[in-house]
């Protein structure tokens, strides 16, 4: 059990003591990838987890320094991937919720905090472990929208490889076996499946009462009874939660009576009961595959996985290096990212952006010399400008795609919140009679007239006020510009008059030195 946990949780933030005593600063920044980084600590874990999968997946020296050398350009693959999952507006709450409740039923945990206190009992974060599994299901739906979508296998590229590879495609003889075991002594411990428990010497009794068990469930399966479900009910093998399924196994993998018994069966057959040392059996062929190079239509589906696999590879790497082109990537002396492309951005710290220092001396420069920050003033283009470093550059656009990207998760949201008020009111309508819905109908759309013309009042009026304002700011900037062409000349201006002075009042901007004047009280019905 705890290695199969630990094989789940394979995005854990497990930290082997030996690694971490190398690594004395954990938090060191080593890329920034647009608004995102990863540390040191995460390239640590990446290694620890490929040292995890040398040891459970045996991989040869070769692929774990391969895999070792990659290990940055993975991550800021991932980093890339999580954010385009952003910017394509793709959630993966619901996925996860889904995976975390398979991953509860295969660990055979009772709630959620089961599963959470399984985790943590073997030194895995919970939420960290959350997070991962999160990211990994972002990363391969933005994956399969915009890689794999685009990638096509053809029939012919099917039979090509058929052909070609026919004595790679040929197997043995195989059985696909499933099990209904009814012990001597139900209440021994069950062995782990494809091994032997300890025995039991069982009593006259005992025998008896499984052999009428198994001769009552054989009966059940000839009259048309479901072997999976009776399995499930009543079998007493390892394997009954999985409705007795034991695998493939070619000749030679069973027990002589076993094989003999088994192989002669076509697929959707089964035994007659046999007698064990640990009970009585019944084996049921769910598949038999014959010896030799199966049809092309049974490995159809194989092949295509094969291709698909090829292709997609190369495409998505092609992919990762126009998200890098796009991308502001920035790299610290010392670690190499094994994807980088050459047309990429990088960031281009300038000379004069850190604080400039000289030797100056006291008062009428005497006294002994010291060192004093310089401070440059700002002059009106540096202002209006701003910041002219790779950096500024860099956050600018930065700061610019993220706006667009929560302009357009705005939108989304309010498509979804505009489609989940349609799904709740068709949920509504469902309940109702024809009548009911057809009255319900009617006052809505009563309701959205008068809300309607009440929009087209408010505009209307908002209108006529905009052009009051208008005009009263033209007549004042003509009754200014005739004062002052009449002070130049060396007239008396005439005085405003007083309409145009409340109506000028009303729309210009408050003078600090002037009087304040009356408000305008504008009725809107």
């Amino acid at each position: 059990m705890k290695k199969l946990l630990l094989s789940l949780f394979v995005l854990s933030s497990f930290v082997s003591p030996a690694l971490a005593q190398q690594d004395t600063v954990v938090e060191e920044i080593v890329a920034r990838v647009n608004n995102s980084i990863i540390t040191r600590a995460d390239l640590r874990r990446n290694r620890e987890q490929t040292a995890q999968d040398s040891r459970e997946m045996t991989l040869t020296q070769k692929q774990v320094e391969l895999r070792e050398a990659n290990a940055l350009r993975d991550l800021i693959d991932q980093q890339l991937l999580i954010q385009k999952a952003a910017d394509l507006g793709i959630s993966a709450d619901a996925d996860l919720v889904k995976g975390l409740d398979d991953i509860r039923k295969e660990m055979k945990a009772g709630t959620m905090e089961d599963l959470q206190k399984m985790a943590e009992s073997q030194g895995v974060s919970w939420e960290e472990f959350k997070l991962n599994k999160k990211n990994s299901i972002l990363t391969q739906k933005v994956i399969g929208s915009e890689v794999g979508s685009h990638v096509q296998v053809t029939r012919d590229e099917i039979q090509k490889f058929y052909d070609e590879h026919k004595a790679e495609i040929s197997q043995p003889e195989r059985v696909r076996l499933s099990e209904i075991l009814i012990a001597n002594n139900p209440n021994a411990p069950k062995p782990e499946p494809g091994k032997e428990g300890p025995l039991h010497d069982p009593t006259a009794e005992q025998i008896a009462a499984a052999e009428a068990k198994i001769n009552d469930i054989y009966q059940q399966l000839k009259n048309g009874a479901k072997f999976d479900e009776l399995a499930r009910k009543e079998s007493n093998g390892p394997t009954a939660d999985q409705g007795g399924d034991l695998g493939y196994f070619k000749r030679k993998d069973l027990a002589k009576e076993l094989e003999d018994k088994s192989f002669i069966l076509k697929a959707g057959e089964f035994t007659e009961p046999i007698h064990t040392r640990q009970g009585f059996i019944i084996l049921r062929v769910a598949d038999h595959i014959q010896a030799g190079t199966p049809p092309l239509d049974s490995v159809r589906e194989q092949i295509q996985e094969q291709l698909y696999s090829q292709k997609v590879q190369p495409a998505l790497r092609e992919y990762l290096t126009k998200l890098r082109e796009e991308a502001y990537i920035d790299i610290k002396p010392g670690y190499t990212d094994s994807g980088a492309s050459p047309n990429q951005t990088k960031l281009v710290y300038t000379s004069d952006t850190g604080p400039k220092t000289k030797q100056v001396r006291g008062k009428l420069g005497v006294g002994k010399k010291k060192t004093v920050v310089v401070v440059n003033k700002t002059s009106k283009s540096d202002k209006t400008t701003g910041s002219t470093s790779g950096l500024g550059l860099a956050k600018s656009e930065v700061d610019a795609k993220e706006k667009a990207a929560l302009d357009k998760k705005a939108v989304e949201d309010a498509a979804a919140a505009k489609a989940a008020a349609d799904a709740a009111e068709k949920e509504k309508l469902s309940h109702m009679s024809k009548k009911e819905q057809a009255r319900y109908i009617a006052e809505k759309k009563r309701e959205a007239r008068q809300e309607a013309k009440l929009s087209h009042k408010t505009t209307r009026q908002e209108k006529k006020v905009a052009k009051k304002q208008a005009q009263a700011k033209a007549l004042e900037a003509k009754r200014q510009a005739q004062a002052a062409k009449d002070a130049k000349n060396g007239k008396t201006p005439k005085p405003a008059p007083a309409d145009a002075a409340k109506s000028a009042d009303a729309s210009a901007p408050a003078d600090s030195t002037a009087t304040p004047a009356k408000k305008k009280k504008i009725s809107w019905f």
